[in-house]
C-alpha cells in the first residue's frame, strides 16, 4: 500500500522544513541518526526520526498519502525516552 522510500522521503523533508521554521525562530534542529526509518507499531507503519538524545519526531502515512506528524503525547509508549 505504501511505499518506503517514499514514506522516509515525505517526513524527512517535513521534518526539515519544520526545522527551518523552528531555527528562524533561534532554535535548533537535531540530525536524525542514519538508522531512522520506518517502523511497524501496533500493525501500523511509522517514520521513526531518533538520534543518541531520543526520538526527535514521529511521522504517520494517511489513507491520502500524505503523512501526519505525532504528537509527542500521543507516540506509542515504546517510543518514549525514560524520564
Amino acid at each position: 500500500m505504501f511505499d518506503e522510500k517514499t514514506l522516509v522521503r515525505r517526513a524527512w523533508d517535513a521534518y526539515f522544513r519544520a526545522g527551518k521554521r523552528e531555527a528562524w525562530r533561534g532554535g535548533q534542529v537535531m540530525q536524525p541518526s542514519r538508522d531512522s526509518g520506518l517502523v511497524m507499531i501496533g500493525g501500523k507503519p511509522m517514520v521513526h526520526f531518533f538520534n543518541v538524545s531520543g526520538t526527535l519526531a514521529m511521522y504517520e502515512p494517511l489513507p491520502n498519502g500524505r503523512i501526519r506528524k505525532v504528537q509527542p503525547d500521543k507516540w506509542p509508549d515504546e517510543m518514549r525516552q525514560p524520564s
